[in-house]
């Protein structure tokens, strides 16, 4: 079955309660996302967002066990 992408995002952002939506969308020389930007009118109040991307290709390690413990939960915790 093939998923129609715009039929897809209307219904994420109206599942969000989002009535209208302007986005900015800046790329690099090589095609790589830099900035996007969002204005919107939600139910619940405006939308105002801003995204920034940078260092492609750069390597992460995560410590899982480290960042739970940062938010104040344990193992096992639901």
């Amino acid at each position: 079955m093939r998923v129609d992408p715009i039929a897809s995002v209307k219904k994420q952002l109206s599942g969000a309660g989002i009535t209208t939506e302007k986005a900015d969308i800046r790329v690099d020389k090589n095609d790589l996302l830099v900035k996007r930007t969002e204005r919107g009118r939600m139910k619940t109040g405006e939308l105002d967002r801003a995204v920034f991307c940078s260092d492609y290709g750069t390597r992460v390690t995560v410590d899982f066990q480290k960042l739970v413990e940062q938010q104040g939960c344990t193992a096992g915790a639901s």
